[in-house]
């Protein structure tokens, strides 16, 4: 019997037996039997590498496994601890990329990995080169002088025009934010951006960190206005330790400016202030000129032609009627402007070689001849007029009078004679410097203040040198010393005798339509019985006026105009006269009362319209006053401003918080 039927049939006794067995545990007396197998039994033993160092030696394999086990954990702990405090930091997780395919490193500006700095531009520059050539084949006397008018033919210099637009935007290292957003052909300065801010975390000393366009945020207070100082180009901080938080600000502000205004609004309508300055180069020119040459008038140029007295010419020179002409240059290829006028020949007596047309029949000029009272204002000494608008900068203009002893300058024609040669004397000439005899016809000592809407009382005149009104030697303000105050107070301005036209001045109100400064010298920056050689401009004088702005002396006095404007009597807009207003920079009071934007009124920043909600409600019958304070984004910045601010915070929890704030602001020429 072989070895497998040996234990089958052992299996099948054992089983036999089981019952029998079950049955025996009942009793003790029960029979039974136990089985035994020649086999040694099954036991447990631990490996002698397996075994702990105290217990016995470990073979080199199994020490080698466990030290490369110990110190791959500790470089995945190592590895996880950096990705939390990535995380943490930086909102960046770990990234499993053991299994990714391979991906290409994202680069950006100048080849700068993403993973350093993620910044997109955006931008365009060009650069033009332009010139070009007119040759004017119709060329008439008056147009041989100007030097566009093409009767060279000559090739123009050249013009470079560039134009640059920039738009950057993104971040450096994940705590270095940059925004730019320039570009050169913007109107405002103030519209450009640039700007780059560190920013910490939230338990860090440095917060936060702005150098370029920055804005200055002062704690809420109802002692400040909305129109803090912003819009400026510098350094801001803001840093906080604990509870106490500081804001640090050193810049410059880029072409904007705190204003305030102040309206008187009645039944009839709204008074608005003007607040202007006007440069000594900004005299009323091509308006005012001499009939007679100035040069044979005792004092001159210490002349005031608010108070000449015409006796002081002799007969033969005095004129007692006059006549004003005008030649228009014809433009190329139009109508002749003179068309009907009168044919006459020009000549300057101080200055023979100034003429228009031939002393001939059939003179060549056509002139137009002015009517007074409507195209200009002559004054009742008959030395001086006043046009009603502008003399063209191409323009002619000549004069013919009767004198006082009967004879005349010119032929004094009233119209055209075709069979006479007549002859005018010739005070305007275009282009030309001051060694031409004209030159001196034309005055420069008027200075525009308004139009019709000038409420003259309200007039407040200053001048001043280098931001100072009080002059090197002599009376204590600029504006006595050049003779425009009144006695009895060097700091008022005299609107009853040097504001023109004055009362007395009849007519001249109607055919003028302005009001204007009229200082009592023909010079009165050049002044040397008045100004100190160092104050002196004489070359004002002296510079022809197509020069003027190009190669003329820089402007040095400074004439500031304050007056009331009066509107129309419309109660429900107000213009603040101011363009480019920063938005939400404004704040409105009626009488003390503070107005809401959007409730109250509405307001268009571009132009500084303001429109009322209800003007009845807001105004009532009488008179109320508005004030108007705004942030304006001026045109021409007037002079650098420097603004230094520093605020503290120190916080006191549910109870509230302790606030300190301090700004000092300069201005410099």
């Amino acid at each position: 019997m072989t070895s497998l039927a040996r234990i089958s049939a052992a299996l099948l006794s054992l089983i036999a037996l089981v019952p029998a067995a079950a049955t025996a545990q009942v009793t003790d007396t029960l029979p039974g039997a136990r089985i035994r197998f020649g086999l040694p039994p099954l036991v447990l033993r631990e490996p002698a590498e397996l075994r702990a160092p105290w217990l016995g030696a470990r073979s080199r394999g199994i020490v080698a496994f466990d030290s490369a086990m110990s110190a791959a954990l500790d470089s995945s702990r190592l590895a996880r601890g950096a990705a939390l405090r990535t995380a943490a930091i930086y909102g960046v997780g770990p990234a499993d990329t053991a299994d990714a395919p391979a991906v290409i490193e994202d680069r950006g500006i100048l080849g700068v990995p993403g993973k350093y700095a993620d910044l997109s531009l955006e931008g365009q520059a060009s650069l033009n080169i332009r010139t070009e050539r007119v040759r004017n084949e119709r060329c008439t006397q008056a147009e041989l002088n100007d030097p566009n008018a093409g009767c060279s033919g000559r090739i123009r210099l050249p013009k470079l025009e560039n134009q640059i637009s920039v738009r950057s935007g993104g971040t450096i290292g994940q705590r270095v934010h940059v925004l730019v957003d320039y570009d050169a052909d913007r109107d405002f300065n103030a519209n450009n951006n640039i700007q780059v801010y560190y920013e910490g975390l939230s338990d860090e000393i440095v917060r936060r960190v702005e150098v370029g366009s920055v804005t200055f945020r002062p704690p809420p207070s109802r002692f400040l206005t909305a129109a803090v100082p912003s819009s400026n180009f510098g350094v801001n901080g803001l840093f906080e330790v604990g509870p106490m938080q500081f804001q640090t600000l050193f810049a410059t502000q880029k072409g904007s400016a705190v204003a305030q205004r102040v309206f008187t609004v009645g039944g009839t309508g709204a008074s608005q202030p003007q607040d202007r300055a006007v440069r000594d180069l900004d005299f009323e020119a091509r308006r005012f000129f001499w009939v007679v040459d100035p040069q044979t008038l005792a004092g001159y140029p210490a002349l005031d032609i608010l108070a000449l007295d015409p006796s002081q010419l002799p007969a033969a020179l005095r004129p007692a009627e006059v006549r004003i002409y005008r030649y228009r240059a014809p433009t190329t290829g139009a109508v002749n402007p003179n068309l009907g006028g009168i044919h006459a020949f020009a000549r300057n007596a101080a200055d023979p070689s100034q003429t228009l047309g031939q002393l001939a029949p059939d003179e060549g000029v056509e002139w137009e001849l002015l009517v007074e009272g409507r195209d200009y204002y002559l004054d009742p000494s008959a030395l001086w007029i006043a046009l009603s608008a502008r003399l063209d900068t191409r323009d002619y203009l000549a004069v013919s009078y009767t004198t006082a002893d009967g004879g005349t300058v010119g032929s004094f024609p009233a119209a055209d004679r075709p069979a006479d040669i007549d002859s005018l004397a010739l005070i305007v000439e275009p282009l030309r410097g001051p060694e031409a005899g004209t030159f001196r016809h034309e005055m420069r000592q008027v200075y525009r203040v308004a139009g019709s809407d000038l409420q003259r009382s309200s007039l407040d005149v200053a001048i001043s040198l280098n931001r100072s009104e009080r002059p090197a030697a002599g009376s204590s303000t600029y504006l006595a010393q050049l003779g425009l105050a009144i006695p009895t107070d060097p700091g008022i301005f005299d609107r009853e005798n040097r504001l023109f036209p004055r009362i007395r001045d009849p007519g001249a109100d109607a055919v003028v339509g302005e009001s204007y400064i009229v200082f009592p010298h023909l010079q009165p920056f050049a002044d040397a019985a008045r100004l100190t050689p160092p104050e002196r401009s004489d070359s004002l004088y002296r510079t022809p006026l197509y020069l003027l702005f190009t190669q003329g002396p820089p402007g040095r006095f400074q004439v500031r105009l304050r007056y009331d404007a009066v509107g129309g009597t419309d109660r429900s807009t107000l213009s603040l006269d101011a363009l480019q207003i920063k938005e939400g920079s404004e704040q409105l009071m009626v009488d003390g009362r503070v107005l809401q934007r959007g409730t109250d009124y509405s307001i268009d920043y571009g132009t500084g319209l303001v429109t009322f909600s209800s003007p009845d409600a807001l105004f009532g019958a009488g008179v109320s006053q508005v004030t108007a304070r705004f942030e304006q984004q001026d045109l021409f910045a007037v002079a650098p401003t420097t603004i230094l601010g520093l605020t503290s915070s120190y916080s006191l929890g549910t109870v509230g918080a302790i606030n300190f704030i301090g700004v000092f602001q300069r201005e410099a020429t």
